[in-house]
């Protein structure tokens, strides 16, 4: 179970698996929830900003989001939007890797089976 969520301008997720049940872990988060808010409100904030350090939400694996489009584009966005990207994640440009070309590379590859 995860709960995705904005805090202060931040993507934040509570996750959950120790139970057997989706119920159980959602009170487990709801529980964790009701603790920070606790701390929130009896004044210890800085407290509260230190325990969400570790909730940071992972960056998105999905091949839209690697192209930065929305789901149900065209071929021809995503090559568009492969090439756009390319220039920035090539080896060769500055602030570039091999690891985000490769990344980039399997996110095309990935939608263009999809779109057919």
């Amino acid at each position: 179970m995860a709960v995705y969520f904005t805090h202060k301008g931040q993507q934040m997720c509570f996750c959950c698996d120790r139970w057997d049940s989706v119920a159980d872990n959602v009170q487990a988060i709801r529980k964790t929830i009701e603790a920070l808010r606790g701390i929130e409100r009896w004044g210890t904030g800085d407290m509260v900003q230190q325990a969400f350090t570790g909730f940071v939400a992972l960056p998105s694996n999905s091949p839209w989001d690697v192209l930065g489009l929305k789901a149900g584009a065209n071929r021809s966005e995503v090559e568009v939007a492969y090439r756009e990207k390319a220039k920035s994640c090539h080896p060769d440009r500055p602030g570039g890797s091999h690891e985000q070309m490769a990344r980039l590379n399997a996110a095309r590859d990935v939608l263009l089976r999809r779109v057919g």
